[in-house]
C-alpha cells in the first residue's frame, strides 16, 4: 500500500507455544495507544494463526450441519439425530483434557484430530440408538429396549473403540519427523474416542428414554377438566323419542328409512 513499515521479526522460543505468545504480545500491544496514523499488522506465524482458528470454526459448523442431515436422513426423525450427537461434547472435553495432560496445543494436527472425532464417536451411539429401535418396532418399550440392545451392541463398540485407539498410538508415541504435527492429533482422537466410548453407554440411554417418553406424554396427553364439564353441561337432544303405544295383537314397533316409527 506504499506506505512507510516498520518490520519487527522474531522466533518463539523452544517448547513456547505459538498461541500463548500471540495472546499475551497482542494484549501488551494493545495496552500502549498509537500516535494519529499509526496502525500494527500482523504477519507470519500469527495471521496463519489467525486464519486457522476461523477456518476451524467454519469447518466444525459444516461438519456438524452434514452429520445432522445424514442422521437425520437415515434414522428419518430429527428425535434420534439429536440423541446420537450428544456424543460430541464428550468426545471434546476428552481431547482438550487428554492434550492438558499430555503438555499438547491445539495445533492444527491437534484440530483435525477433533475433526475426525466427530466422524469416529457418532459411530458408538448409533449401534445402540439403532439396536434399541429396532426392539421398539418389535413392540417393546424404551427401557427394556434400550436393556436388550445394551449387551448386544457392547460388544462391537468397544472392538472399533479399541482398534481405534491402538491404531494411534504409534502415531502419538513418535518422535520422528512431522511427530509435532501428527502427535497432538492422535493425542486428541485418543482421549476422545476413550471418554466418549465410556460415556456415551451412560449419556446416551437417558437422553434416548427421555425423547421417546417425551414422545407419547405428547400423543396421549390427558384431556382437560374444562372439556368433560363441557360435555356434561351439553343441551339434551332436541327430538326426543316418543313412546308409541300399541293395543293387544298389534305387532311391536320398527324402525323405518325416514327415522319415524312404525
Amino acid at each position: 500500500n506504499r506506505e512507510r513499515q516498520i518490520s519487527v521479526v522474531s522466533q518463539p522460543a523452544t517448547g513456547g507455544k505459538l498461541g500463548d505468545i500471540a495472546e499475551v504480545l497482542e494484549k501488551q500491544l494493545a495496552a500502549h495507544a498509537l500516535p494519529a496514523g499509526y496502525s500494527i499488522l500482523y504477519d507470519g506465524q500469527i495471521k496463519t494463526l489467525h486464519e486457522q482458528n476461523d477456518a476451524f470454526g467454519s469447518a466444525f459448523g459444516l461438519a456438524f450441519v452434514f452429520i445432522f442431515m445424514v442422521l437425520a436422513s437415515q434414522f428419518e426423525s430429527l428425535k434420534h439425530p439429536f440423541t446420537i450427537m450428544v456424543a460430541l461434547p464428550l468426545a471434546l472435553v476428552g481431547a482438550v483434557v487428554a492434550l492438558m495432560v499430555t503438555g499438547k496445543n491445539l495445533s492444527l494436527g491437534a484440530m483435525i484430530g477433533v475433526i475426525l472425532l466427530m466422524g469416529l464417536v457418532t459411530k458408538n451411539a448409533i449401534l445402540l440408538v439403532d439396536g434399541a429401535l429396532q426392539n421398539i418396532r418389535s413392540g417393546d418399550d424404551a427401557t427394556t429396549a434400550l436393556l436388550k440392545a445394551g449387551p448386544r451392541r457392547l460388544r462391537p463398540i468397544l472392538m472399533t473403540s479399541a482398534a481405534m485407539v491402538v491404531g494411534m498410538v504409534p502415531t502419538a508415541l513418535g518422535r520422528g519427523t512431522g511427530s509435532e504435527f501428527r502427535g497432538p492429533m492422535a493425542i486428541a482422537v485418543i482421549g476422545g474416542v476413550i471418554t466418549s466410548t465410556f460415556l456415551t453407554l451412560l449419556v446416551v440411554p437417558v437422553v434416548f428414554v427421555a425423547v421417546e417418553r417425551l414422545r407419547w406424554a405428547r400423543l396421549f396427553r390427558r384431556r382437560p377438566a374444562g372439556a368433560s364439564a363441557a360435555l356434561a353441561a351439553s343441551p339434551p337432544d332436541p327430538e326426543p323419542r316418543r313412546a308409541v303405544s300399541r293395543g293387544p295383537g298389534q305387532p311391536p314397533p320398527t324402525q323405518c328409512q325416514g327415522g319415524e316409527r312404525g
